[in-house]
């Protein structure tokens, strides 16, 4: 049994983030189509605040801890 494990993912809390740094160097088509349908993060930054995982913590449904460093808390 395990009682207890550390995650750790190198990718950020804020979607824009994370499709600067995976998507865009790759030129994805994906980021053009969302960007299309949901603006970009500053035409409508709700949308990107509430793409945000940080938003689901609340609904875990087990002890989880969650560290996020201050720079993505923004």
């Amino acid at each position: 049994m395990v009682d207890a494990a550390v995650v750790h993912a190198p990718v950020s809390s804020r979607p824009e983030e994370n499709i600067d740094q995976f998507q865009r160097p790759e030129r994805a088509p994906i980021v053009a189509e969302i960007e299309a349908e949901h603006g970009t993060p500053e035409e409508n930054p709700a949308f990107w605040r509430e793409a945000s995982p940080i938003n689901a913590r609340w609904r875990a449904s087990m002890d989880t801890t969650m560290d996020f460093f201050d720079r993505h808390l923004r």
